[in-house]
């Protein structure tokens, strides 16, 4: 596997880490319907009466437990730093991940693929550093693949964006809530893919934020929790 497409891969599978993933259902423009011209019957043009459209279908409103989990997303947005770890399913076997995250310093993110992969990446400092096993590290911070991985980090917390970080449609339908021994309120919903098929999604709350989050999919579950809201650590450049 080569260096980019290695650094690629990494890139679009940490991302679920900061809540991406979980598509929404897009938004699907009705028809409009014409209203037929009324026949001539005369010479005289005849006045056509005011024709009063029907009533919009009323939309559906998002339930509060939706709205609810939501804002528990958009609360990621808000910590100061975090530490995270993702199960992917794969055919040649399971796709691990870890994150640290500091807010006012950068990431720290670790891939670990099949067939005794390892893949690691800095964002620090506004410089982008990565490397596979236990290679040297490269500075990929003025590469166009450097650049669109920090931008795509960058976005993934920007306070100016209510929607990054929202895995959660507002046509989500809520199907349980319940006590998770982890302790956190576990709840689980149906939403529609990019593929307008129907999924089921689980998010685990503890203290308004995120601790566990499951998508269920045809090739099994994947799966990211969360930890260390807000701890005081620190990332240090692997490149003095």
């Amino acid at each position: 596997m080569s260096r980019t497409r290695s650094f690629g891969w990494m890139i679009l599978i940490l991302l679920p880490l900061f809540g991406f993933g979980c598509k929404t259902d897009s938004n699907v423009k009705r028809p409009t319907t014409s209203v037929d011209r009324l026949p001539v019957v005369t010479q005289q043009p005849i006045t056509k009466p005011p024709v009063t459209p029907p009533p919009p279908p009323s939309a559906t409103a998002t339930s509060p437990d939706i709205l609810y989990l939501q804002q528990v997303m958009r609360n990621l947005l808000q910590v100061r730093s975090f530490r995270a770890a993702m199960m992917i399913p794969d055919p040649q076997g399971t796709v691990t991940g870890e994150i640290e995250f500091v807010r006012q310093t950068g990431l720290h993110g670790t891939l670990h693929l099949p067939l005794s992969i390892t893949s690691e990446v800095y964002l620090i400092e506004k410089k982008i550093y990565f490397r596979t096993n236990t290679s040297t590290w490269v500075d990929l911070t003025a590469t166009p693949d450097g650049q669109k991985a920090a931008e795509l980090f960058r976005s993934a917390f920007s306070l100016s964006d209510k929607n990054t970080s929202l895995p959660v449609s507002g046509s989500a339908k809520m199907i349980s809530i319940t006590e998770d021994p982890s302790p956190c309120k576990l709840y689980t919903f149906l939403q529609n893919t990019s593929e307008n098929q129907e999924q089921k999604n689980e998010i685990c709350v503890r203290n308004d934020l995120p601790i566990r989050l499951r998508t269920f999919t045809a090739q099994g579950v994947v799966e990211v929790t969360y930890r260390d809201y807000n701890a005081p650590f620190e990332l240090v450049s692997p490149i003095k």
